[in-house]
């Protein structure tokens, strides 16, 4: 098990904090256990103007508008004031995976989904 952390930039979410220390890469983290990620993390951008020029800068991908009706939602909470967070994410199923030695994550789903299976 080991954790790599402070990712390029480019390659996370646009709303993922850059390392005031280090430019070009961003406060983020994975956590690898046998070989495969299992859980991911970062700060979050929490000011409001931050986050927009991160939009338009297109950073993990092409440029987003913050003007745009389906993001108003998401920027009203920081329009409003955000407090600085972070968070991560595990997957239970991967780690299931490692744990037990299986080749497949499929192997640790009660319904796995692929292109052949959308609903159990």
């Amino acid at each position: 098990m080991f954790t790599i952390e402070q990712y390029p930039a480019h390659m996370r979410q646009f709303n993922s904090q850059a390392n005031p220390d280090c430019p070009g890469l961003s406060n983020t983290w994975d956590t690898i256990v046998g070989g495969r990620e299992t859980c991911s993390g970062s700060q979050r951008i929490h000011a409001y103007s931050e986050l927009c020029e991160a939009m338009r800068a297109g950073v993990c991908g092409p440029p987003l508008d913050p003007e745009d009706e389906q993001w108003q939602p998401y920027l009203a909470a920081f329009k409003a004031g955000m407090p600085p967070h972070g968070g991560c994410g595990l997957g239970l199923n991967r780690l299931l995976q490692s744990f037990l030695g299986l080749q497949d994550v499929r192997e640790a789903i009660l319904f796995p989904r692929d292109v052949d299976r959308l609903r159990p």
